[in-house]
């Protein structure tokens, strides 16, 4: 019976009344949203998620070096005191 009075309401419903207009956009925006994506954007952001692991790479090397670079610096010979130099004994 609840079957019958829905399909009941939907026949006598008139085509272009608020209701069957609202109805009619939520349908459409639910096609809508189940549009598969392009080539185009696949393609974008494949090459965006590969860009972004290659700076993450590099980024990473360089902080290796820039580590390697601290750890193997002999200490300085001279302090530093207002614009002086003074030397370590």
């Amino acid at each position: 019976m609840e079957k019958f009075k829905v399909c009941e309401q939907k026949t006598k419903m008139k085509a272009y009344s608020k209701e069957a207009l609202s109805q009619k956009q939520i349908q459409r925006r639910k096609k809508t949203k189940n549009i598969p994506e392009t080539l185009e954007k696949k393609e974008a952001k494949k090459w965006i998620k590969d860009s972004e692991t290659t700076i993450e790479e590099l980024l990473e090397d360089l902080e290796e070096k820039m580590e390697e670079e601290r750890n193997s610096r002999k200490p300085d010979k001279y302090v530093y005191s207002h614009n002086t130099k003074i030397r370590k004994r």
